[in-house]
């Protein structure tokens, strides 16, 4: 929701994984971000609500916010079991991605938008496991094979039933550092082998499990991504932001119908549509995660890292800029109407003295 940011503290959507290690805090004296940011952070995370719905769903829900755990179904564990097979027979290995895609996919593009802050600091464990996911979302990106889910082999990184958590977690970092597939959804599930966790799903909004129609909503994405961050990918840093900020809050409206249950029906695969990138750029109206994805997204491929971060009920960006991380937050500067402000641009405890 649009409300009061409390204490503006910057808690990252990364939160979760650095509670258990995966990711140290970010050095406040080096970023002018509070000490206790991840003190912060883990109780904005556990502060969601959590339910779980007749068909087994768990929805978890911080303000507008929205992210949930689906059963996997026998025939999604058949397909994850033949289509690995199919490529281990085909010697592809896990992460690696096929001669058609290398040949046919613009996998710079695409790679242009992701956030490597995460990566960076992640253990090797985790890097394999935002390797696999960047691949498998590659192989469907511009491609015309029809499927409901982005599928990822975890069965050798040693991720088990007793600590179920961290694979949540893992699979948050990678969908917050990239926001560039927009046909993803913020559904996961997992299945097993005894103890041991051997596939991660994520499924597909139902308007993109359709090869055709993704390869058609990629190429527009592609050239929304251009038209929109024309004129910003030269001069000053800061200069660059301020037209992506300009652009965005100037293209999108905040989606009150959503926010008030109207908009898109209670499918899991759509209950998540206006956290995306997606749904603000086509729609032209989303709410704050939509916002700060497409922020993220445009952010990236001019060369500002960015990555979207989530208080107690709100969603906007981190951005890194001349050795600091600054705050950014496209949803409150959008005045609507056609106007929008600079409110929270470029805050840190440093520059803040509200």
């Amino acid at each position: 929701m649009k409300k009061n940011l409390m204490g503006r503290v910057l808690a990252t959507a990364l939160s979760a994984a650095m509670v258990v290690g995966a990711f140290p805090a970010m050095d406040a004296s080096a970023s002018g971000i509070e000490e206790n940011a991840v003190k912060a952070a883990t109780d904005a995370y556990a502060e969601e609500v959590v339910t779980v719905d007749a068909q087994g769903r768990e929805i978890h829900r911080q303000g507008d916010v929205v992210w949930g755990i689906v059963p996997v179904s026998e025939e999604e564990e058949a397909y994850a079991e033949s289509y690995f097979a199919a490529r281990a027979a085909a010697g592809l290995a896990d992460g690696e991605l096929s001669e058609s895609v290398v040949n046919t996919t613009d996998t710079a593009f695409w790679k242009s938008m992701r956030c490597d802050y995460a990566y960076e600091q992640a253990d090797d464990r985790l890097k394999a496991f935002f390797d696999r996911y960047e691949a498998a979302c590659l192989e469907l990106v511009e491609t015309t094979s029809d499927v409901d889910e982005v599928v990822v082999n975890i069965s050798d990184l040693g991720y088990t039933t007793g600590n179920i958590d961290a694979v949540w977690e893992a699979c948050q970092a990678v969908k917050i550092s990239n926001p560039q597939y927009y046909f993803v959804t913020n559904w996961m599930s997992a299945s097993y082998s005894g103890s041991t966790i051997t596939y991660v799903y994520f499924p597909l909004y139902n308007e993109f499990t359709s090869g055709s129609a993704r390869v058609a909503a990629s190429a527009a994405f592609k050239d929304k991504v251009n038209s929109w961050t024309s004129g910003a990918t030269s001069g000053r840093l800061v200069d660059r932001e301020k037209k992506i900020n300009d652009v965005v809050c100037q293209n999108i409206y905040y989606d009150y119908d959503s926010l008030n249950g109207t908009d898109h029906d209670a499918d899991y695969s759509e209950l998540d549509w206006n956290q995306g990138a997606y749904s603000g750029m086509f729609d032209g109206k989303t709410v704050c995660a939509g916002y700060a994805s497409a922020t993220a997204c445009l952010l990236n491929r001019v060369g500002i890292e960015s990555l979207n971060i989530t208080s107690s009920d709100h969603q906007y960006n981190a951005v890194y800029l001349y050795g600091q991380w600054y705050q950014l937050d496209t949803t409150w500067n959008d005045g609507d109407g056609g106007s929008w402000s600079y409110w929270l641009f470029n805050k840190n405890d440093d520059t803040d003295t509200s």
